[in-house]
């Protein structure tokens, strides 16, 4: 899935998350769907759910199921419960959420349908970022590390018709890379 002109970048000092071992079996524990969890088959929805937590992580501006035991994570996740949504996210990003991290894979939407939920957000809210820090009051808060300042979004560039095969003149080189 292309992010469409979206990024968020945060540096930490781990290098790796808390992770999850059975034989044969690693994984993020906080950002495994209840499909993996399940041992069932990996698709794109899986990611979708991953996608669902991270957006939690950047409302919640905190780990998802932080100092949480890993077994009562997995029993947690698989009896259908979530974690508590933010108080200040906004409801346009609220429905983005809880969509992409759906029990059932199925029940999950697809990529390009998540761009165009976080587009719609992107119009009713404005700046994707900014929107997590204010609170329900209107108060702005100031972010409380540098690296999460809000972004600027950038517009995703309109795509150019795709040229026919004849439209298109390809440069041939000689085998010592001089254009013909």
């Amino acid at each position: 899935a292309e992010s469409r002109g979206l990024c968020v970048a945060r540096t930490r000092d781990e290098t790796i998350r808390e992770t999850y071992g059975k034989p044969n079996l690693v994984i993020t524990l906080p950002w495994s769907a209840p499909e993996i969890l399940r041992l069932e088959r990996h698709t794109e929805k899986s990611d979708i759910y991953s996608l669902g937590i991270t957006y939690w992580e950047l409302a919640a501006r905190n780990r998802p199921y932080e100092n949480h035991a890993n077994d009562n994570i997995r029993a947690s996740v698989l009896a259908g419960n979530r974690l508590p949504m933010p108080e200040n996210t906004p409801a346009n990003f609220r429905v983005v959420i809880n969509k992409c991290w759906a029990q059932e894979p199925q029940d999950r939407p697809s990529s390009s349908e998540i761009i165009q939920m976080v587009e719609k957000c992107m119009q009713i809210q404005g700046n994707l970022f900014s929107m997590f820090w204010w609170d329900v009051g209107g108060t702005y808060h100031e972010p409380q590390s540098p690296e999460l300042n809000p972004v600027r979004v950038i517009p995703r560039p309109k795509a150019e018709p795709l040229k026919s095969s004849s439209q298109v003149k390809l440069k041939t080189t000689t085998k010592s890379g001089i254009p013909q």
